[in-house]
């Protein structure tokens, strides 16, 4: 299962809602600041067997630009680089990977289709199923494996 696979690259998870993966089954999700055991993420999904997951950029060491159309992928590998992960989402844009912190930013109010998320953000995980489309998210480039290959944020391209 991807959640395994993630835990390993020391991506720090939270199981997510069944029919939304963009709302937290933990209540305290905010507040983590390391990985949970693979022992307490299984017995979430025990719990919830139909569950998503989500994970959290910030504590992870990562930064996600979170691009809201299919077009624009080529747009925001000019800005921020290219990188060794990229996530088709479940509906028609892309999640691009990078190392670092930043604070979350809404890169619409400069002319750019998406955001940052990075400092108290939930970003939805591959194999998760989008709430509107149905449509699974998916690795387009790379895996979990692959974080140790992204480059650095560009924060100055976030400007």
């Amino acid at each position: 299962m991807e959640y395994r696979a993630a835990h390993a690259a020391y991506v720090v998870l939270v199981p997510t809602r069944a029919e939304d993966a963009k709302h937290p089954l933990w209540k305290n999700w905010a507040q983590r600041q390391h990985r949970a055991r693979l022992s307490t993420l299984e017995q979430a999904i025990a719990r919830w067997p139909d569950a998503n997951y989500a994970y959290l950029p910030e504590p992870s060491g990562l930064v996600v630009i979170d691009v809201d159309e299919r077009d624009a992928l080529r747009l925001a590998e000019k800005r921020f680089g290219e990188t060794a992960v990229v996530i088709e989402t479940g509906k028609k844009g892309w999640h691009l990977v990078y190392r670092g912190s930043a604070p979350s930013l809404d890169l619409r109010q400069v002319g750019f289709p998406g955001e940052v998320k990075g400092r108290r953000c939930l970003v939805v995980g591959p194999s998760s199923v989008h709430p509107d489309t149905g449509l699974r998210y998916r690795f387009a480039c790379g895996s979990w494996d692959s974080l140790v290959r992204v480059p650095p944020f560009n924060r100055a391209a976030a400007r």
